[in-house]
This record gives C-alpha cells, structure tokens and sequence, in this order.
C-alpha cells in the first residue's frame, strides 16, 4: 500500500501546482521564442496531413482543447486527419490508466491537493515519476506513437479506429504529462526509421491557463 501510494503521489504531483504566471515556471535552458521547425510547416502544407493529439483526462479541460483544436485546424486544412488519445487510459496498465479516476478522487480531499501543492515540482519527485513513467510506460506508449489508425469520432471516449498506413506526422501534447517520454519514444522511433535524431514534429499546448507545471516544457519541443 505504501509503495503504491507514492507511486500516485509522484503521477500526479506534476498536476496540482501553486496559482502562478506560467512564464515562472519555464526552464532558464529554453529558448523564450522558439521558431516552428521545417518538418512541422511542410507537414501542414502537405495534402493529408495527419495530427495526434495526446491528453490525458484528468479533468475536462485537456480533451476540450484538443477538440478545439481539431476543429480550428479542420477549419484552415479540411483534408486533415486528426488522432485523439488518452494516452494513459488507453494504452497503460494499471496504475497508470486509472489515473484520470484517482485525479478526482484526490482532488475532493484538500489536505492531498495541498501535499501535492507544495511537492509536485521536487526534484526527488520528478526523477522518480521520470524512472517510473520510462520503465513501465515506454512500449505501451511506442505502440501508441506509432499505431496507423485514427479515431473515426474522437470526441467520445469509446474509439472507433480506423486504419490509414502511417502513423502520426505531427504530435501535439495538450497534458503536462505527455512530454517527456513521447518526445524520447519520438525520438527513437524516427532514429529506428534511419534518421540522425527526431524528426516527427512535436507541440505542446498548454492549457493550465492560472498555473503551469514545469512539465509542461521541454527545451526539445519543436513548439511550446
């Protein structure tokens, strides 16, 4: 019980951050302007391009924006292929698949929310969930970067998959949770393809509007 109550305390800890500009959160390393890469511009011009979005459904607001965006982007390019997934719901094993149900469930208790306040962005915390996240994530999360189908009707929840033969050319994280190990998984898949290093276009989307996780931001985000 113990071993399994600090496991969801340091998968969730990255969520609950105290009420500050998103800017005070941002790693000294990144760049304060990133430019938008070729590989995603030329991606965009393409004539099919195809779009996968990653969240995770601890709260409502992370879908919400990924289907705001799709329908913005539907708007700009109607030929675009757009992949909706709840990456740890739909691909993980337990623990980690619960976590959008353990999410409410802490966030009813205000003396856990105000544990995970003040410790969520530890460096001891932060490491842990990176070794937790990488060793019992990573083919789970592989499988699901490079799965060539799509989700026929992304805003349920129950998928409809339908096949198209390629997987994902851009990836968009909207969850401070869907960095890290996704840009790695992207990077090796791309390498594993014969490339000198990621070349799958990657953004993130941050939708903590009042507070932003340090999560959030990866100096190897093509967009943030």
């Amino acid at each position: 019980m113990l071993v399994l109550s600090i496991v969801l305390f340091l998968c969730l800890s990255p969520l609950a951050q105290p009420l500050v500009a998103p800017s005070a959160h941002r790693p000294s390393t990144a760049p304060s302007a990133p430019r938008p890469s070729t590989a995603l511009l030329s991606t965009l011009s393409s004539e099919k391009p195809k779009i996968q979005f990653l969240i995770c459904d601890t709260g409502g607001g992370h879908r919400a924006s990924a289907l705001s965006l799709r329908s913005a982007l539907s708007l700009s390019h109607p030929a675009i292929t757009c992949d909706i997934v709840d990456i740890y719901s739909y691909t993980t094993a337990w623990p980690f698949n619960s976590l959008p149900h353990m999410y409410a469930v802490f966030t009813k208790y205000s003396f856990l929310w105000d544990t995970f306040y003040k410790s969520g962005e530890t460096p001891a915390a932060r490491s842990f969930n990176k070794a937790l996240t990488s060793t019992f994530c990573y083919d789970p999360f592989r499988l699901c970067l490079t799965r060539t189908s799509h989700s026929s009707a992304p805003e349920t929840r129950g998928e409809r998959l339908e096949r198209d033969g390629r997987r994902a050319d851009v990836v968009v994280s909207v969850h401070p949770l869907t960095q890290e190990l996704p840009l790695k998984v992207l990077e090796d898949v791309d390498r594993s393809e014969g490339c000198g290093g990621r070349e799958t276009p990657f953004v993130t989307v941050v939708t903590d509007l009042g507070s932003a996780s340090a999560t959030w931001f990866s100096p190897e985000a093509d967009i943030t």
